[in-house]
């Protein structure tokens, strides 16, 4: 029977960011915590933006900053459709 999901916890998060900070790889992050690569390389994706270094803490924070973001993109998208004339 396959094991149940469970989300990273805040520790599991501040783990990984220190790991990262030592250079440690995705891979062998995700052995240390005994986590599939792909659920450390999804975490890593998240919340990490560009050019900048992961972002530990809960998760809510980083999807409330990506709904955030989002909610911009689309005001500026709908704001230049309506300045054009038809």
């Amino acid at each position: 029977m396959p094991k149940p999901y469970t989300h990273l916890s805040l520790e599991e998060r501040a783990l990984i960011q220190v790991w990262l900070e030592h250079n440690l790889s995705l891979r062998a992050i995700a052995l240390k915590l005994r986590r599939a690569p792909s659920t450390i390389t999804r975490e890593f994706s998240r919340n990490t933006a560009q050019n900048v270094v992961f972002i530990s803490g809960p998760g809510s924070m980083a999807a409330k900053s990506r709904i955030k973001e989002r909610e911009q993109a689309r005001k500026k998208a709908k704001a230049a459709s309506l300045d054009e004339p038809f």
